[in-house]
This record gives C-alpha cells, structure tokens and sequence, in this order.
C-alpha cells in the first residue's frame, strides 16, 4: 500500500497497517539473524558478508517505518484510548510481538557476536603461534654468505 493511501486512513488502521509492515520486516530480520548464526558457525564469512547487506536492507526499512511511527509514539496512550478495544488489543498485540521478535534477534545478535570475537582470537593466537615458529627455524637456517666460521688451514 502507498504513503499516500496509508495516510488517508483512519489513524488506527493506519498505525495497525504500518504495524503489520513492521511485523513482516522484523519476522524476515529474524529468518536472517538465523541464517547468521548458522554461516557464522560454519566459518562461512564471505556468505555472512552478503547476508549482512541483506539485514542493512531490512533495517533500513525498518527505520524508515518507525520514523513515520514516531508521531504516535509520542502520544502511544492518548492514541490508543482513543480507539476501539478491539483495535486496541490488536495493536497492542503487534506492538508485544514486535518486542519479542527483537528481544530474540538482539540476544542472537550477542551470542554471534561473541562466537566471532573468540573465532577472531583464536585466528590470532594460532598467527601468533606460526610467526613464532618462523622465528625459531629462522634461528637454525643459515644467514649470509654461507662461508664456514672455523676452516682447517693444515694439509
């Protein structure tokens, strides 16, 4: 549905209808969240880098939903008394669903991060371990001109 016709509504269906909207980017932000977790525990970065233009996407879009939100936010229980029960219910039915959806993606979000923070330290420790080991048969190989130190002058 168009801005336009969105904004010749009623106020209630049109906050129920931008909810909806809001709902069906979250629900696709979560499905992605879940694809993430899933490539992140694959070691699968170059897919995780495309997947993560992906959830840019989505969010941006999400932003741009609750900026035009924002009007009612400001006044949610003035705007909400002035509706139906029944609209009321449903809209506060979105509005909880839309909360835990982002609870879940938000502590998925932690967990990955951290799962890329110890894959991040681990990668470093095991760089950290082969420059050391370059550094000790570099000890052992010869340098120079390979001219020999000590030579037996009698013959």
């Amino acid at each position: 549905m168009e801005q336009s016709e969105l904004e010749t509504m009623p106020r209630g269906a049109w906050v129920q209808r931008l909810l909806d909207g809001q709902l069906g980017l979250c629900r696709q932000l979560d499905e992605l969240s879940l694809k993430q977790s899933a490539l992140i525990d694959d070691g699968e970065y170059e897919e995780l880098l495309e997947l993560l233009a992906q959830r840019e996407d989505v969010i941006a879009s999400l932003t741009k939903g609750q900026e035009r939100l924002d009007p009612v936010r400001t006044q949610w229980d003035g705007f909400l008394s002035s509706l139906t029960e029944e609209l009321q219910a449903r809209i506060r039915q979105q509005a909880e669903e839309l909360s835990t959806i982002t609870a879940r993606i938000a502590k998925r979000d932690q967990g990955d991060q951290r799962k890329l923070k110890l894959n991040r330290d681990e990668t470093a420790k095991q760089l950290n371990a082969v420059s050391r080991s370059r550094g000790a048969l570099s000890a052992y190989t010869r340098r120079g001109d390979n001219v020999p130190t000590f030579q037996d002058q009698r013959a």
